[in-house]
């Protein structure tokens, strides 16, 4: 038997197809017993998956894949983003506590930028008990040394995962396709060799068929509210039958370890408790708040489908303008008439927005709502995480209910705790702000933002927001000053690079060609590998005559982003610099 141990489920935010209510049944049908959700970096989706899986009767494994680096007080401390993957697997009840516990303490201790949590050597040797591991994909620490370092590098870090996991550690290998993949393959079947321990072979599962490649590049593409170039040069990170797993051409026993461990892997949700305790919220002491999923709607689907798949139609912008956000495909293609003669003959379009439509994108606060426990008992059993700048808990906010979470309307604490309800309040202008901006309604998000710091001129999140909207609104002098506002007062250091690159090309339009120079220059330093300040540069320098400083600058940020419009651009540059290229 075989049971897929690295699946990515709605949790793997614009990453994954795979829905825990969907399809799971597909699997059964398959004939597999067994599956393991393994989302990147959180545990949103665990308790859903876990209900799914006992009701279509598949035996669930409980994981995450973790991002993890050797130390992360120091990646934090000087803004390294690099990061590698580590699967782990929760064994029984302990372990998924200590699943929640690693979790949370990545996210509250060790939080990067908001863009995900931290695990390091620390926290692994504080909270193993109780959990398998695997080394990950090809992107793993384990596979990177021997890729990077040769076997005495990986040698060394094998025993370093063997010393805190023991026999509960295994290499993970895959066969995708990838040189560098087939390359960590023989380095871990050497050093399982020389430690006595089985591989266990995995596919990395991100969509349902084989077919889905397409929908899912849409995702992926459109994972920062637009279309972009990115590629990945696969396309077989579907959920595989065992019969399709097998003819990959590994030893039985590397697919056969896999049901073992699934075996080994017994949590039983229903008997771990909630908290339930006296202590109730505290404002002082922190608020958790419930979530809330932003999810792909038939509008924003049609929009993602058509600007990857570069369908050009003048009539789009009034047909989605028309489109109710509460639909589904059929609904709207049927109560939207000039939705639905549209998709008529276009049944790839139509089908890629079935395949989009109720996908979360990400997960957000729910600022109408906070869990009635302190927030160091929450820690403890519920998963949470921070966005937006505040903590949240991670699953959806219908699950939380189901598991019987204390939450509390924040309108009823207007009287017992109304400076906390303001400034609630002024969590969710600020977040209507966002949504404007991201919307692309640049002028209303301006005119919200100004009013937040006209009340409040220290709320640098507002201020970096208005920034951001005046420089898309072509107000460029008023762009810059808010930026170097944000650059006094030492602004979030994640986004310093984005901000100083912006904030030179504001400079730039306004012909000041050298505090634009300035600006780039201060991101790189920053950032010494930061692409957008390098491509900055590298125009800059074309534009003035300076070939090789250009040439320089442009060679750098493709070796960055070797893909996209910027990167063919730049190589354009340089053809025309070096006609002999």
């Amino acid at each position: 038997m075989f049971a897929h141990l690295h699946c990515h489920f709605f949790g793997s935010y614009s990453d994954s197809l795979l829905d825990p209510d969907r399809d799971l049944s597909y699997i059964k049908e398959m004939g597999q017993e067994a599956v393991a959700i393994t989302d990147h970096g959180v545990l949103d989706y665990c308790y859903p998956f876990y209900w799914s899986c006992r009701r279509v009767g598949l035996h669930p494994v409980l994981g995450c894949e973790v991002y993890f680096v050797d130390d992360a007080r120091k990646s934090i401390e000087t803004n390294d983003s690099y990061r590698n993957h580590l699967i782990l697997l929760a064994r029984d009840n302990e372990g998924f506590r200590n699943l929640v516990r690693l979790n949370n303490r990545s996210w509250l201790e060790n939080n990067f930028g908001e863009t995900r949590g931290l695990v390091d050597w620390k926290l692994l040797e504080e909270f193993h008990d109780g959990l398998i591991a695997l080394s990950g994909c090809f992107w793993g620490s384990l596979p990177q040394k021997y890729i990077t370092g040769g076997m005495e590098a990986a040698e060394k870090e094998f025993r370093r995962y063997y010393d805190i996991f023991g026999r509960d550690f295994y290499p993970e290998l895959g066969r995708h396709g990838i040189t560098d993949e087939e390359k960590a393959n023989e380095g871990l079947i050497a050093l399982s060799k020389r430690f006595g321990v089985t591989p266990v072979v995995t596919n990395d599962s991100h969509y349902r068929l084989a077919r889905d490649w397409r929908f899912h590049d849409i995702l992926i593409k459109t994972r920062f509210g637009y279309p972009t170039d990115f590629e990945l040069g696969v396309r077989n990170y579907y959920l595989k039958s065992e019969e399709e797993m097998r003819v990959l051409g590994f030893p039985p026993e590397y697919y056969d370890i896999t049901m073992e461990i699934a075996r080994q892997c017994r949590v039983d949700l229903d008997g771990i408790q909630m908290v339930k305790s006296s202590e109730a919220f505290r404002p002082e002491d922190g608020a958790v708040f419930s979530s809330r999923p932003v999810i792909i709607d038939v509008r924003q689907a049609l929009r993602d489908v058509t600007g990857v798949w570069k369908i050009k139609d003048d009539r789009l912008p009034e047909i989605i303008s028309l489109i109710p956000p509460t639909l589904d495909p059929a609904e709207a293609a049927r109560e939207v008439p000039a939705l639905g003669e549209w998709l008529e003959g276009r049944p790839r379009v139509r089908e890629a927005i079935g395949k989009l439509v109720g996908i979360p994108r990400r997960s957000l606060p729910d600022f109408s709502a906070v869990i009635d426990l302190p927030l160091h008992l929450i820690r403890e059993f519920l998963p949470v995480r921070r966005a937006r700048g505040e903590i949240m808990a991670s699953p959806p906010g219908w699950a939380l209910r189901k598991l019987s979470v204390p939450l509390v309307p924040v309108v009823s604490l207007a009287e017992s705790a109304p400076d906390f309800c303001a400034w609630v309040k002024k969590l969710t202008t600020l977040e209507e702000a966002r949504e404007k901006f991201e919307e692309r309604k640049y002028a209303s998000a301006a005119l919200i933002l100004e009013g937040l710091l006209r009340v409040n001129s220290d709320d640098l999140e507002a201020r970096f927001l208005l920034a951001e909207s005046l420089y898309f609104l072509h107000r460029y002098e008023k762009a810059v000053e808010e930026y170097g506002v944000l650059e006094e007062e030492n602004y979030n250091p994640w986004r310093m690079p984005r901000l100083l690159t912006r904030k030179g090309w504001a400079c730039n339009r306004l012909g000041r060609p050298d505090q634009a120079r300035r600006s780039f220059r201060k991101a790189i330093e920053l950032k010494e590998n930061y692409g957008p300040a390098r491509y900055a540069l590298g125009i800059l320098d074309y534009r003035e005559g300076n070939s090789k400083a250009a040439k320089e600058n442009l060679r750098a940020f493709i070796e960055l982003r070797p893909e996209g419009e910027r990167a063919d651009k730049a190589r354009a540059i340089l053809r025309r610099l070096d006609p002999g290229l």
